[in-house]
This record gives C-alpha cells, structure tokens and sequence, in this order.
C-alpha cells in the first residue's frame, strides 16, 4: 500500500489535525488498522493518536480516499472520541480476563 497525504487541516479547539489521504493498494481495500498504522508512520506520530474517519474506494479502481484525525495527545483523543470496535473488543476480553482471575483468586482463598 502507498499512502500520500493529500491535505492537512488544523483545528486547535479540538486539539486535532484533520488529514485526508490518498491511497494506491492491492488487492481487497486496506482494514482501519492498517491506514491508521500508515498514517501515524507518514506523519512521524504515535498510533493511538490517529483516528480513521472513512476510507472511500473508487468502483474499478485500486485507489481510496482516507480521512482520518489526529490528536496531539491521547488524552485528547479521549476526551473528543468514543472507543472504536476493535478497543470495544480489547476492552471487553480484559475485563472478563480480569473477572476471571477474581473468581479464582477466590476459590484459591477459599481452599486454603
């Protein structure tokens, strides 16, 4: 995948970058994952701080249009954006991995 950046927008009120990409790829289009990772390496910047909006593919083409943000601070990023579905997900597994060892911290108490 080649990613280019097309144009960059600043917003200081919402401590953000607003970045729209270009993009020429192989194959199925690119997941989130991977455009927030070629962001963040384009622009020399930590990966938890880019955001992918949208990515628009053209019918027929190996090309698309990524808009993304990107916040000068993860503690922005909190306070403006939900969690994705992929965090969802990590989130969700660590708090049913930490009940677990809860429970068998417990049953452990409770034998000995």
């Amino acid at each position: 995948m080649k990613l280019t950046i097309a144009a960059k927008k600043e917003n200081p009120l919402l401590q953000r970058t607003e970045v729209q990409a270009k993009m020429l790829f192989e194959g199925a289009t690119p997941k989130n994952i991977d455009v927030t990772a070629a962001i963040a390496k384009a622009l020399s910047i930590d990966v938890p701080n880019v955001v992918v909006k949208k990515i628009t593919t053209t019918f027929g083409k190996q090309e698309a249009l990524a808009e993304a943000v990107v916040y000068q601070s993860l503690e922005a990023r909190k306070r403006f954006e939900e969690l994705t579905s992929q965090e969802r997900k990590v989130f969700a597994e660590e708090k049913k991995k930490a009940a677990e060892a809860a429970v068998a911290a417990k049953t452990a108490k409770a034998e000995a």
